[in-house]
């Protein structure tokens, strides 16, 4: 009768409104992934994401004007391989700069045109000092030219390809970029974001699948493409923060002392993502591309010279069927010990991709897959002596918003892969689908001391934390010392940290 009574005192009116009441409050009420996780915790977004407003280069360049003094001095090394016949002008476009260029170096390395590129510098020497060479009979790579620019004194650096003729006020531009326009970070003149994800598909993404193949959880929330022809380019106006830089890249040169506090995935190919990895990871900082249609301050004034003579191929090759482990070990030679023309690196180049998305390095498709913060399952060595850690790895493979971190005292994961078949599969099966799940490995080099281990644990963390948008973090098993420094990691970047406790 009580609750007759109390219907008829609401009337029609008054049980609408209760009933969108109870409806609001249910969907605004967190859900729960299991006892052992936290609710997802949601927070304002750094301002730090925020993008740059657009600019020409053009417009930047009346800004202020530049001191003569050796912080804006800058020094051009360009890569020589199988581009002699455009070299001269190249070299010309940037001897001719209205910045202060000191030193335009031709970096000649196990290329086969060696003889050709060194007549073209003595040629030009006799009438600007300024060129000079450095050549080596055995291959390199793309990263040699790092090691070359370790000891320049110029305030800045720029790495070229022999196929990127500069308008004559370009560098001045990028020069007033840096320290007058906002622009603070890696620069250059060809820019892409690496993004297969369009809205109407994403509305149709699943969290999870099981793959028969492979008999374990494959997620289609990808935090990078692995696949060939998944990857597309998207260019953008300039003064756009972009995922990497192709053939021409700007910085201080005190950046460069940088690219060696990590081991590279490859030194065979892909250098241009790794010098954005580094630079975001290491200094917090973007990737911009700048640029403009005036040909004075056009950064890529002869696009077709890149089409001719590359020592690359850019095709859709196969993916290779291989183990993590195997794939690590391929890409893991020193040196290019061959001059050979052209090289099929397109599937190298979206492995060393995912890789880096493992380390933390953030891609622009994060800002569509994660509109939300997220949360990530933190697991180390002992974790697996607890009840259920399996089960629970599987729930948070099934949740779009969770991430799954492990741990790994040896390279190859080792000491999880031959506890069980399930540890097998999601830490050293086929990597193409472990890359295609959200679950990152956190390998740290052996050979170091409790204080760099620590401190390098530390910037893993810390720069996963950043990357995923994550805003909780369940840890198992940790140790005193692996739980004080993610909490540490946790304080800085401003997570929430939870215990797992096992039944």
């Amino acid at each position: 009768m009580k609750k007759r009574r109390f219907l008829f005192f609401l009337g029609k009116k008054g049980l609408f409104w209760l009933v969108a009441l109870m409806g609001i409050l249910y969907v605004l009420t967190p859900s729960h992934t299991s006892k052992h996780f936290p609710s997802q915790r949601q927070r304002i977004e750094n301002p730090r994401n925020s993008v740059t407003q657009k600019a020409d280069l053009k417009d930047i360049y009346p800004q202020l004007k530049l001191e003569e003094s050796e912080q804006n001095t800058v020094t051009v090394i360009i890569s020589c391989f199988m581009r002699p016949q455009s070299f001269e002008t190249v070299a010309w476009s940037f001897l001719n700069q209205t910045a202060p260029i000191v030193d335009v170096i031709a970096y000649i390395s196990g290329s086969p045109f060696k003889e050709d590129y060194i007549a073209v510098v003595e040629r030009i020497k006799k009438v600007d000092p300024r060129i000079s060479t450095v050549v080596s009979d055995v291959n390199l790579g793309y990263f040699g030219r790092f090691q070359v620019a370790l000891q320049v004194k110029s305030g800045f650096v720029v790495f070229a390809d022999d196929d990127v003729i500069q308008g004559r006020k370009t560098i001045e531009a990028f020069i007033k970029a840096y320290r007058f326009a906002g622009f603070v970070g890696l620069l250059g003149v060809r820019g892409v974001i690496y993004d297969n994800i369009f809205p109407a598909w994403l509305k149709k993404l699943r969290p999870s699948v099981i793959s028969t193949k492979h008999g374990i959880i494959q997620s289609e929330l990808s935090f990078s493409s692995t696949r060939p022809t998944e990857i597309q380019t998207h260019w953008f106006s300039s003064g756009s923060q972009v995922d990497t830089l192709f053939s021409f890249w700007f910085m201080p040169s005190s950046w460069v002392r940088l690219l060696y506090l990590e081991q590279p995935v490859t030194t065979l190919t892909a250098e241009d993502i790794y010098l954005s990895y580094i630079v975001q990871k290491y200094l917090g900082k973007p990737t911009y591309y700048l640029y403009s249609d005036d040909p004075d301050f056009c950064g890529y004034l002869s696009p077709e010279l890149g089409n001719h003579n590359r020592s690359w191929m850019d095709v859709k090759d196969e993916l290779p069927n291989i183990t993590l482990s195997q794939l690590h070990n391929a890409l893991s030679s020193s040196f290019v010990t061959s001059n050979i023309s052209s090289r099929t690196y397109r599937w190298v180049r979206n492995a060393v991709l995912a890789s880096l998305v493992e380390r933390g390095f953030q891609l622009k498709r994060m800002e569509k897959l994660r509109k939300h913060q997220g949360r990530a399952l933190l697991m180390f060595p002992n974790s697996f002596e607890k009840n259920n850690v399996e089960q629970t790895i599987v729930k948070c493979m099934e949740e779009p918003d969770i991430s799954v971190w492990i741990l790994c005292r040896e390279p190859d994961c080792r000491e999880y892969t031959e506890l069980s078949d399930f540890l097998a599969d999601i830490l050293d099966g086929p990597y193409s689908v472990i890359f295609s799940n959200k679950i990152s490995r956190i390998i740290l080099p052996n050979q170091m001391s409790r204080s760099l281990y620590y401190s390098r644990l530390l910037t893993d963390i810390t720069a996963l934390m950043r990357s995923q948008k994550i805003s909780d973090v369940l840890v198992v098993s940790p140790n005193s010392l692996q739980f004080h420094t993610v909490k540490l990691a946790a304080e800085l970047e401003d997570v929430e940290l939870h215990v797992y406790e096992s039944d």
